[in-house]
């Protein structure tokens, strides 16, 4: 398909090859949220982030807009600047989803706010996505969700409760907030996800994380060149890195695609990836 790129086919088939010998307990998928799982663009508008529709349909006070749109002009050409080095990132990443996070527990964020918006027709899974969720429920296939969205787990946890595609398999992990009993956000909880710290650390300390770390066969799912980072930290046997390069194409195609097995452009479906986890299940 044109909206598909092998960028080497011999070294992807060979992965596949060794998972298919492999059992199918073996394998888990690691997944961003926003923009992979979720469509890029809907209705022809970019969708930024589960926070967009926040934003774009006046939750929260007045002047949440002009505030965070300050955060991002400062913030975001730090993000995407070559010139500026991991660490000092990963810092002021830090320090803006902070300051971000204050500004929404100072702008009223409450738990029915992101209920509400989780029903938008502004947010939308790709074409295919619940099937990737009836498989991973079927087949005891772990399905790792590592998001660094404001609204977090509570934004993510409703949106597929909302599509009865909630499971044990299924795990969630986000940033999530200190509540009062009137369910307005207090505090985030320790520590920050933010764009540069989403990797294995992040799971070491949680529940299910001892029954997942001996599946060394890993299917990586992102949308953005620093989600790649996600893989760091755990150990494995094979490894199919997918990127959803949902836009400046041109831009970023010939520079990346030979650090990737499978590039999926102009907000495709996940047609692809079920074909690919269908080819293992039945092997």
């Amino acid at each position: 398909m044109e909206n598909t790129i092998i960028t080497n086919p011999d070294k992807l088939n060979l992965a596949i090859q060794h998972i298919l010998n492999d059992w199918l307990s073996n394998l888990r998928i690691i997944s961003d949220f926003d923009r992979t799982l979720t469509k890029a663009f809907v209705n022809g508008q970019s969708r930024s982030s589960l926070l967009s529709i926040l934003r774009d349909e006046n939750y929260l006070t007045p002047d949440y807009w002009a505030k965070a749109q300050k955060l991002f002009d400062y913030y975001h050409a730090i993000e995407v600047d070559p010139q500026v080095d991991l660490e000092t990132k990963k810092s002021l990443m830090l320090e803006r989803w902070t300051k971000h996070f204050q500004l929404l527990i100072q702008s009223w964020l409450t738990k029915n706010d992101i209920q509400q918006a989780m029903r938008s027709e502004n947010i939308q899974f790709r074409e295919w996505v619940l099937w990737l969720f009836d498989l991973v429920d079927a087949y005891g296939i772990p399905l790792v969700i590592l998001s660094a969205s404001w609204l977090g787990y509570d934004g993510i946890y409703r949106y597929l409760k909302n599509f009865n595609k909630l499971s044990k398999y299924i795990h969630i992990v986000s940033n999530t907030f200190h509540r009062d009993r009137d369910w307005n956000a207090l505090e985030i909880q320790k520590p920050i996800i933010h764009s540069f710290n989403k990797d294995a650390r992040i799971l070491f300390n949680l529940p299910f994380y001892h029954d997942i770390k001996t599946k060394k066969n890993i299917i990586l799912l992102w949308d953005t060149i620093w989600d790649a980072n996600m893989i760091d930290g755990f150990e494995y046997k094979n490894l199919i890195k997918i990127w959803f390069l949902n836009d400046h194409i041109d831009q970023n195609l010939q520079q990346f695609q030979d650090n990737y097995d499978i590039i999926i452009k102009d907000d495709w479906s996940f047609s692809y990836v079920i074909r690919l986890i269908k080819k293992i299940i039945s092997n």
